[in-house]
């Protein structure tokens, strides 16, 4: 199940002392405590904790498009991947794409065989539980385009 996290995204244990310094070491500032302890922040966008400052998967909600490999291949990214930390989501509406900006057929192609040959998760129309979508590229998906059959 995990451990449970209090406020500031820290263990139960530890959450009122860090409650405690927010108020009295910093006064109750959220930019100087933010500089102190990030990981108790997280991007409304993508639900990433606010100490991770690359690699925003915000999946079409934000201002450049999404990088996600999902989006990248024109599909909406599905419940079980969007949603792992129901703690982090909580309270946020999370896009699940997938952003338009960001499809690009060769990448798709190549995202599609190679997560497919290493056994990822390649999203499906439903957004369900995640299994093999059809392929939009000929049935390449899962293998090299000169092996046939």
């Amino acid at each position: 199940m995990g451990i449970e996290m209090g406020w500031g995204a820290c263990d139960l244990q530890e959450c009122e002392n860090v409650r405690q310094t927010f108020l009295t070491k910093y006064g109750g500032d959220e930019a100087k405590f933010f500089e102190y302890w990030p990981q108790g922040f997280r991007w409304t966008c993508c639900a990433a904790t606010g100490d991770q400052s690359y690699g925003c998967d915000h999946h079409g909600t934000g201002s450049k498009p999404c990088c996600c490999d999902y989006c990248g291949m024109g599909k909406p990214v599905p419940d079980n991947i969007l949603r792992q930390n129901p703690q982090a989501c909580r309270g946020l509406a999370l896009s699940c794409g997938p952003d338009p900006r960001s499809f690009n057929a060769a990448q798709a192609q190549v995202n599609e065989m190679m997560r497919g040959l290493l056994g990822l998760d390649l999203g499906n129309g439903n957004n369900s539980n995640g299994a093999a979508a059809p392929s939009p590229f000929g049935g390449l998906t899962g293998r090299w385009p000169w092996q046939r059959g």
